[in-house]
Parts: structure tokens; sequence; C-alpha cells
């Protein structure tokens, strides 16, 4: 009896991790091919300027009318 237990033990949660792999793989496969900008909207900038401190970027210009997209 106690061998019959362990085995619909092992089987629950054979079927258990079977799901959640399937689960785990549609989610990974509904990404998207297309790239998107991470900052977001066009960023008009003069006189770029790109800071690094401490493992982090920051980008730095001055604001004009017809600075170029960033």
């Amino acid at each position: 009896m106690k061998h019959k237990n362990q085995l619909c033990r092992s089987r629950r949660y054979l079927s258990a991790a079977v799901i959640i792999f399937q689960l785990i793989g549609v989610t990974l496969s509904q990404g998207s091919d297309q790239y998107r900008n991470p900052v977001g909207d066009t960023i008009f900038l003069a006189d770029p300027y790109v800071l690094l401190h401490e493992e982090s970027y920051y980008l730095y210009g001055t604001s004009a009318g017809d600075g170029f997209k960033a």
C-alpha cells in the first residue's frame, strides 16, 4: 500500500511539473519580435553628453528646438 501512495504522489508531482514547464514555455514564446525603445518618446537634444557614474549611464544635453533626435 505504501508503494502505491508513493507512485500516486510521484505522478502528481510529475504532472504538476509538466504543466508548469508548459506555462513557462507559452509565456516566453509570447514575447514581441519588435524592438521597443525603453526611453519612450523622442528626445530632442543639442550637444549631447553621456556620463557613466556607478554603473549607470546618464544622458545630458542642451535643449534646442532644432536639436537632433536621440
